[in-house]
């Protein structure tokens, strides 16, 4: 429905809404690959400590037990897209930039293709993923979201 339309925007409004919607996403990756990293330690020192466990157990160092395979997918991280959307806006001797829909949607409203999957990958890590946009942090604890909306307020990014 929405994807056939086309609009004309104010490109320093807009500028201003990808900056804003790109700082909260950084946020969020920050956010995400400490709790990535944080994952992978205990992970590790688990096997370590399994490891140690089974060694004593059967006493011989030459004999060395099966741990299992883990797998830990690492954050998702989608900023030089905004990066990309940004230098064009900065780049454009326009004042008003027209939109399709569907742009209007990725760069307005933080709503991009790989949205979904993005939330999937990183919120095993970071309860900061949610719907970002131009309304507002959804789907995400209050004080995270207020502390992500203070960083974006801070750099002006909320007007």
């Amino acid at each position: 429905m929405i994807e056939g339309l086309v609009n004309t925007y104010k490109t320093k409004e807009l500028l201003s809404i990808v900056k804003g919607n790109r700082e909260v996403h950084k946020a969020c990756v920050a956010e995400a690959r400490e709790g990535y990293t944080r994952e992978a330690r205990i992970l590790l020192e688990n096997k370590i400590s399994e490891l140690k466990e089974k060694l004593e157990e059967f006493g011989d160092e030459s004999f060395l037990p099966p741990l299992g395979v883990f797998c830990l997918a690492a954050p998702e991280d989608h900023t030089n897209e905004y990066d990309a959307v940004i230098r064009m806006f900065e780049m454009s001797i326009e004042d008003e930039i027209e939109l399709t829909g569907t742009e209007f949607m990725c760069f307005v409203q933080d709503e991009w293709g790989w949205s979904r999957e993005w939330f999937v990958a990183n919120m095993g890590y970071s309860g900061s993923q949610g719907s970002q946009g131009s309304q507002g942090i959804t789907g995400i604890g209050e004080a995270k979201a207020s502390r992500i909306m203070t960083v974006a307020s801070k750099r002006g990014y909320d007007r």
